[in-house]
């Protein structure tokens, strides 16, 4: 993995990075359209930038209870869009390919199936997400 830019966000205790590449934007979370027999994870769509953005909300996927996300961190790559809901958005920071190790410790075991790797500092363990292997597990298409 060479040097790239992430963006840190939290979900519930969790904390997890995207490579800041693929985020458009981060908004706050507006008002939802369910979608019809869609699973708990996936809550519905909102509008974004004049289209249905389908939102996956990683608290129900990991697990982690507590109060509804707030946030949406609206990302594009090249099969998918969505917005990822989430607590709060700490910021972009670079991460030397060097400093990430392999991904053991998240948990759950379904995490560290779509990470590209884990960063542990004075903050605790950072989870950096293989966004298309994250969106193709969980089947969000956009």
């Amino acid at each position: 993995m060479a040097d790239k830019a992430w963006l840190f966000f939290e979900v519930g205790p969790v904390s997890l990075a995207v490579e800041a590449t693929a985020v458009e934007e981060i908004l706050p979370r507006g008002p939802l359209t369910p979608v019809p027999l869609a699973p708990p994870r996936i809550p519905g769509v909102m509008s974004f930038r004049g289209e249905a953005l389908p939102l996956l909300d990683l608290g129900v996927w990991l697990s982690a209870a507590g109060e509804a996300p707030r946030t949406v961190v609206a990302c594009r790559t090249r099969s998918y869009r969505v917005g990822l809901l989430c607590h709060r958005a700490r910021g972009v920071r670079a991460v030397a390919a060097d400093a990430a190790a392999a991904p053991r410790l998240a948990e759950p075991a379904s995490l560290r199936a779509v990470a590209l790797g884990e960063l542990e500092d004075e903050r605790g363990l950072h989870v950096l997400l293989d966004l298309d292997a994250l969106l193709e597990s969980t089947r969000v298409r956009g």
